[in-house]
């Protein structure tokens, strides 16, 4: 990634978390530095597409947190060795 490419919406949210002033900053950002968004077609999928990736990201970080809570929960519901 560098600073004359845009953020994909998983590098954002990597990043920023979930602080809506941000995400909509670097949307926009994103957005206007975009190539090929012309028709209405175009911009539909690419605020598709960055959200999307950004929500992949935050459904596999909460899917792993919930590998880690149930290993947890069964590491200490398992009986204990005498």
């Amino acid at each position: 990634m560098t600073e004359d490419q845009p953020m994909s919406g998983a590098q954002f949210r990597r990043h920023v978390g979930l602080d809506p002033e941000r995400w909509a900053q670097q949307f926009l950002q994103a957005y206007a530095m975009a190539d090929a968004v012309r028709t209405d077609a175009d911009r539909l999928a690419f605020v598709a597409g960055w959200f999307r990736d950004a929500m992949r990201e935050a459904a596999g970080k909460a899917e792993a947190a919930w590998v880690a809570l149930a290993a947890r929960r069964d590491r200490d519901a398992a009986p204990s060795e005498p």
